[in-house]
């Protein structure tokens, strides 16, 4: 329970401390490069729980954005099917839309972000297009869990990563 306390005050500190305001889209289209300046206000909420930075997987909050990524690119390869599942989730965590099981089972669910539509949408475009810092310790841990075969193919079969 401290834990999740503890989350959601890092979270909402990393949040105001910041006083940048998102660029809006100009284009609506699905298919619009987002950079990393676009997303700058989002990324530093959504690291504070999902930091590459992080000194171990018993440190981190969340699973680190490298492996949302690839579970994503698994389920969602073509990039406006993985915007809108990445995006939808944030918006409105539940276990229905949940591909992460195992992390829900260790860090608990999500809070829904604090960001409108297109914001999120904006953060997992970011995702899609763009290599993904790992932790330190990322590649140890994935080859632990999840053996030589990839995520969901080893030791942990039951649905967690």
């Amino acid at each position: 329970m401290f834990k999740k306390i503890t989350v959601s005050i890092v979270c909402l500190a990393a949040f105001a401390c910041t006083n940048e305001k998102p660029q809006k889209e100009t284009n609506s289209s699905e298919t619009i490069t987002v950079q990393l300046k676009d997303v700058q206000t989002q990324l530093t909420y959504c690291y504070s729980c999902h930091n590459p930075k992080s000194e171990s997987h018993d440190a981190i909050l969340a699973p680190p954005f490298v492996a949302v990524k690839k579970r994503y690119m698994m389920s969602y390869a073509d990039k406006e099917a993985f915007v809108n599942a990445v995006s939808s989730f944030a918006k409105n965590p539940n276990q229905d839309k949940a591909l992460m099981r195992g992390a829900i089972g260790q860090y608990g669910m999500m809070v829904p972000a604090p960001f409108t539509e297109e914001q999120l949408k904006q953060v997992a475009t970011y995702l899609f297009e763009n290599e993904i810092e790992a932790p330190a310790w990322f590649d140890e841990h994935e080859k632990q869990m999840h053996g030589q075969m990839g995520m969901g193919q080893g030791k942990q079969q039951s649905g967690s990563n």
